[in-house]
């Protein structure tokens, strides 16, 4: 099965985000949206693994969520990252950044004491919008004219999601959930 750690996001979040994807649509002449369904904050994503693999995701999540507390992140501004002459766009995040961060640390020093595990990271954190998108006005003027709305993301469980394909579409369904401590 293939695997991500994530923040799952409310259903506010969600329609807020696909307010901003319908804005990316109209200035895209081709691309693979995410599904509103899918939305979500990846604080690591990890890849295949088999069941026994899994247990151990599970424990290194449930080690992870002892430090940090609960905390809130905002909305904020679109950005993308560009391959060849197509995008990623997604909608960025500020609050307590320096929470999300070492909750990441977190996650990942905990894993990384499974070798089975790729835990390098370079890790900038987002909400993908769409993939392989190709905008028909520079991304720049897009980002000027979007306004991404200010709101507020709870921060207080981390899910073990699989991404799999039911009927044709991507599904993101998450299989495991460990609450931060209070």
């Amino acid at each position: 099965m293939r695997v991500f750690i994530a923040v799952e996001v409310s259903e506010e979040i969600k329609a807020e985000l696909s307010i901003v994807q319908q804005a990316v649509r109209a200035d895209a002449s081709a691309g693979k949206f995410t599904s509103t369904e899918n939305f979500h904050l990846t604080i690591h994503f990890i890849g295949e693994v088999n069941q026994e693999e899994c247990v151990r995701i599970k424990g290194a999540m449930d080690k992870s969520a002892m430090k940090p507390v609960p905390f809130q992140l905002i909305l904020s501004e679109l950005g993308s990252f560009k391959k060849k002459s197509r995008e990623i766009i997604w909608v960025g995040v500020s609050g307590n950044l320096e929470a999300l961060y070492q909750l990441n640390k977190e996650v990942l020093n905990n894993l990384g004491n499974d070798e089975l595990i790729d835990t390098t990271n370079n890790y900038v954190p987002h909400l993908t919008l769409g993939r392989q998108i190709q905008l028909t006005t520079p991304f720049e003027v897009l980002k000027e004219k979007l306004v991404v709305p200010e709101a507020v993301i709870p921060v207080e469980s981390i899910s073990l999601m699989e991404s799999k394909r039911v009927n044709g579409q991507l599904v993101y369904e998450p299989i495991y959930r460990v609450r931060l401590s209070e």
